[in-house]
């Protein structure tokens, strides 16, 4: 009787686990649409359909979506550009005050983080993007210490930030390091796309590495560099702008 009743249980288990497959793909499928996921012929009428997922026309969908917030983010910056330039009687946009370019700076900052641009995953950090606080940058580089010739190094860069103030608000030569690939493509838009209306961002370089493979091969380029500073290591939260060292 019990061995009986083992072997409908074991039954009834294997048809639960079939239709929820079954569920799943369907799920799977009617979300992501049909271009990009379908059965294939050869199983399409059995109750655990084999899932094939075109990789291609999932890239174009993600790429798509990504273009259509780079594409809202551009025409925003456009605009709170010009409205810039009527306001304040000014032809050329490089030709704007600096207080001016970094009120545009941090309104294109937020109107990127409220489409959801940077919303990404930081494995090095938790899903934690810690992003210094504009502010703090534009008040250490007004103290004098950051100017034209000056020479930066932002580890863990995230979005860019640092290198747009330092790089293009006051003429610094800034090196970017960030690890994740999404990140560095977003912020090379950002800044040589965006930003690029209106300030000089020819001095910004960014790279993608990983932070402490980057300081081992750089060791000795850093130290023989007088001016040479690190910022946000990537351990610090909202506001923390603590300048970790000089060499």
């Amino acid at each position: 009787m019990n061995n009986k009743k083992s072997k409908f249980s074991l039954i009834f288990r294997l048809i639960a686990l079939v239709l929820l497959q079954a569920f799943l793909v369907m799920d799977i499928a009617w979300a992501a649409g049909e271009e990009s996921f379908a059965l294939s012929k050869d199983q399409s009428d059995t109750l655990a359909p084999q899932l094939q997922i075109n990789l291609n026309n999932i890239k174009n969908i993600f790429n798509s979506g990504i273009f259509q917030l780079r594409n809202e983010i551009e025409n925003y910056a456009d605009d709170l550009i010009q409205e810039m330039l009527e306001n304040k009687n000014v032809s050329n946009p490089y030709n704007l005050r600096k207080k001016d370019k970094l009120r545009l700076i941090k309104n294109i900052y937020n109107k990127a983080a409220d489409t959801g641009l940077f919303r990404v995953t930081r494995d090095d950090m938790h899903g934690i993007l810690a992003l210094t606080n504009i502010d703090s940058i534009d008040d250490f580089c007004s103290s004098g210490q950051i100017g034209k010739g000056s020479k930066l190094c932002d580890l863990g860069s995230g979005d860019g930030r640092v290198g747009v103030v330092a790089g293009g608000l006051y003429g610094a030569q800034v090196i970017l390091i960030e690890k994740s690939a999404n990140l560095v493509a977003h912020s090379r838009f950002l800044i040589n796309t965006v930003f690029a209306k209106f300030l000089d961002t020819s001095t910004i370089t960014i790279r993608e590495d990983d932070l402490f493979r980057f300081l081992e091969q750089e060791t000795s380029e850093v130290k023989s560099t007088d001016n040479f500073f690190y910022f946000n290591l990537g351990l610090g939260a909202e506001n923390d702008f603590a300048l970790q060292r000089q060499l």
